[in-house]
């Protein structure tokens, strides 16, 4: 891309040299976040000793042949390559560095979809990605070694290619580009096929009936069908999530002797899906869900009352919830309906699959949640928008941040 090409991109959604600073400056103070948020991995060798059911050990400790999320697995291996070669120890400090760089990548990527949905980088719409970076699903895995922080970097490249599609229309290299990036997807986290449940909606029948949605149609069964491929002379796919299922069988009547366990419920998924996700009710984990592993502890009291425990917490619930007050019919778009879909076929097949560690895989959800509920926002007529996404930005740097430097 020439100079004057790139000038012409950034005056395009409004990008003027003090906002692109404040961008900039964004991300280094949230990858600084990221970078000292759970800063004791070192201290903390056990599964147990890390919450939301996250395998920190396994990519912590293992020597890189792990076969579990293929693509962070590679990059692992050539991290660990590229630290040979530079003569670096590896420790646990320089083991949080790539998983820090996806986080702060996912930020830019949502300063891109607020920008372009907006129609300019402002101080709202930096806000608005700002949000979404500070989500305590996001800082947890972009804080140390797990496989969402690159799994959500990718969800947010795609999310941005189709808001661009939706703002300026579809191209070739464009479409390429998403099946480029949804290929990744595939190979670090197989679901990613069900966020095509959102161009599906966007696009309609246009898929099936012009040359352009023909293409994308046809770049992302290639794809598809070029990781299935793999996987099967791999013959690992089936094997892989069998033993993933069988892992998490319920645990005898027998053993439930510690009253801090629960059964983890709807509601407990509700709550740690579209909620915890985004921020911490307090600053300590309080129970444990029936896992099994009997002796697994690392999660919130599944309650909408666990927010009553401070200042902080009580605002972004005043905040979060008086955001749902501004949906209107009326104001959907094809986008929105395709995302909030995505969301919602995100919960149910958390639901269906393993809805007791539901915070897990909430992380790829974190931006088109907070898209669906901002495009309302912004579409209203309420006079105070930016206050509104300030004061529940503050609320969840402070409540996320007494979490993971107070004592959580």
């Amino acid at each position: 891309m020439s100079k004057a090409e790139g000038q012409r991109r950034l005056e395009s959604i409004g990008a003027t040299p003090s906002m692109l600073a404040a961008a900039g400056i964004s991300c280094v103070l949230v990858g600084l976040l990221y970078f000292f948020a759970n800063i004791d991995l070192g201290e903390r060798p056990n599964y147990s000793d890390y919450p939301f059911g996250a395998d920190v050990p396994t990519y912590l400790l293992a020597d890189g042949n792990i076969d579990l999320h293929w693509l962070t697995t590679k990059v692992l291996r050539a991290y660990r390559a590229l630290l040979g070669v530079l003569g670096i120890e590896e420790t646990a400090l320089w083991a949080k560095a790539p998983y820090m760089l996806f986080g702060v990548t996912n930020l830019v990527l949502c300063m891109g979809v607020f920008a372009i949905a907006t129609g300019r980088l402002s101080v709202r719409s930096l806000i608005y990605a700002i949000t979404a970076g500070l989500a305590l699903t996001i800082i947890h895995f972009s804080s140390l070694p797990e496989s969402y922080a690159l799994s959500t970097a990718l969800y947010s490249a795609y999310i941005l290619g189709l808001v661009y599609m939706a703002a300026r229309g579809a191209s070739a290299k464009l479409t390429l580009g998403m099946g480029f990036i949804f290929l990744l997807g595939l190979y670090n986290d197989i679901s990613i096929l069900f966020l095509t449940i959102a161009p599906a909606i966007m696009f309609g029948l246009r898929l099936v009936k012009e040359p352009s949605g023909r293409l994308f149609v046809l770049v992302h069964a290639l794809a598809l069908a070029a990781y299935l491929l793999h996987q099967i002379i791999r013959m690992d796919l089936l094997s892989h999530y069998m033993s993933f299922i069988l892992e998490y069988t319920p645990v005898s009547e027998a053993t439930r002797a510690d009253d801090t366990r629960y059964d983890f419920d709807f509601i407990g998924a509700v709550m740690n899906f579209f909620f915890y996700s985004l921020c911490a009710p307090r600053a300590e984990l309080t129970s444990a869900p029936w896992l099994s592993f009997p002796d697994y502890f690392g999660f919130f009291d599944p309650s909408p009352l666990s927010y009553f425990s401070g200042p902080a917490p009580v605002l972004f619930l005043a905040c979060y919830l008086a955001l749902f007050a501004f949906i209107r019919a009326s104001r959907v778009t094809r986008l929105v309906l395709g995302l909030g879909a995505f969301v919602l076929l995100r919960f149910v097949l958390v639901l269906l699959f393993n809805p007791v560690e539901a915070i897990l895989y909430a992380s790829v959800a974190v931006l088109p949640l907070l898209f669906v509920l901002f495009h309302f926002l912004e579409v209203s007529a309420f006079r105070h928008k930016t206050a509104l996404v300030a004061a529940l930005a503050a609320s969840m740097l402070v409540a996320n941040g007494q979490f993971f430097f107070g004592g959580g």
